[in-house]
């Protein structure tokens, strides 16, 4: 037999045992006698409340532990967040690379710290003393490069490190006074990871790394 129980501010629905006869009950409502309903109202109340102090409990037991479970949950998520974005930044560029660029309102900075992966398919000595490499990017980097990449630098993405060896152009000189090349040069051939700043050359229309804070080898 299944009963409602109805309160100032809960309802609950009570399946009552098939021990429970609660018959008598039953046909007491049927009376329009108020102490009648009283008497029964009374009655049901005194056969039940073991029951429905037993349920009462058990579902406000449940309900904390869900709460409790959410909470971990949530927490967790934030943590494996941070922890993600602390790998990302591992790496950070180095702003004071920019004292030592020749001219560098040149370059158009789209991102200001990226780290790329290719292959070294070329070098050359430049007079301001970088040095213009091509970079033939692995696969999924493709959106790095413009029309003037796949037109004058054979699809590659340019890298440069700067002030490497010495300036023959004079209004470059003074750039890179002053300054000691710590970035690895790789040589043709060497798959590389590359971490710089990402920019594009305004004078020439390519896009590039430039300056780089970190060259190393991938093996």
């Amino acid at each position: 037999m299944k009963i409602i129980i109805i309160t100032d501010h809960e309802t609950y629905l009570l399946i009552t045992p098939k021990y429970l006869n609660l018959s008598n009950s039953y046909s007491t409502f049927k009376s329009i006698d108020a102490l009648s309903i009283l008497a029964s109202l009374n009655l049901i109340t005194n056969n039940l409340f073991p029951i429905f102090a037993l349920m009462k409990s058990r579902f406000i037991s449940f309900c904390l532990f869900v709460y409790v479970g959410l909470i971990i949950a949530m927490s967790s998520c934030g943590q494996t967040a941070q922890s993600s974005d602390t790998h990302k930044n591992e790496i950070a560029c180095d702003d004071t690379l920019w004292n030592h660029v020749y001219h560098k309102y040149r370059l158009q900075v789209i991102e200001k710290c990226k780290t790329v992966r290719g292959v070294i398919v070329k070098e050359k000595n430049e007079k301001d003393g970088d040095i213009h490499i091509l970079l033939r990017l692995d696969s999924g980097q493709d959106n790095l490069l413009n029309d003037m990449n796949i037109k004058q630098q054979k699809g590659c993405l340019v890298i440069e490190p700067i002030c490497e060896h010495d300036v023959t152009q004079r209004d470059a000189i003074a750039a890179c006074e002053g300054y000691v090349n710590k970035v690895y040069i790789p040589h043709v051939g060497e798959h590389v990871e590359v971490t710089g700043s990402y920019v594009n050359d305004t004078q020439h229309g390519w896009n590039e790394i430039h300056p780089i804070t970190k060259i190393t080898i991938i093996k």
